[in-house]
């Protein structure tokens, strides 16, 4: 078996730090049918969610990150670090998630940080903001 985090869990609406960080107001009750609903549930079980180390991938390519690209001529592989293995949201907001880091290099220098207790997961979720919510349509992952 490979290795996993076991479950960790964080609260859609709280940052977890008192002065850093942005605040945050959720509709819990979209994340809850978006997360616990049988689409995400069918590509989690599958294994068909990944994450990635950081977010650059996504910030230059998009939510959907491209299983590859040409920069410069060259093919270059965008390998993900981590898929999620188990996601499920509570009427309070909590979010609990499980994730199993890949055996290739990202995954292996992830799972060395995690061990270390450096850095940690953010969540990617298109969020966008409806009646002064930021309201989940779509799971993309844990980037790591």
């Amino acid at each position: 078996m490979r290795k996993r985090t076991g479950v960790i869990s964080y609260n859609l609406n709280e940052r977890g730090r008192n002065f850093n960080g942005q605040d945050r107001d959720v509709d819990v009750a979209a994340a809850m049918r978006l997360i616990n609903g049988p689409a995400v549930q069918e590509l989690v079980r599958q294994g068909d969610v990944y994450g990635y180390f950081g977010h650059t991938f996504r910030e230059k390519y998009g939510l959907n990150v491209p299983e590859s690209v040409i920069e410069g001529g060259k093919v270059v592989v965008l390998e993900p670090s981590v898929r999620t293995v188990y996601i499920k949201c509570m009427p309070d907001g909590t979010v609990e998630h499980e994730q199993e880091f890949l055996d290739n290099a990202p995954g292996r220098i992830a799972g060395r940080l995690f061990d270390s207790r450096a850095y940690g997961f953010s969540s990617v979720f298109h969020a966008p903001e409806e009646n002064g919510k930021r309201t989940p349509k779509t799971y993309h992952g844990m980037d790591f």
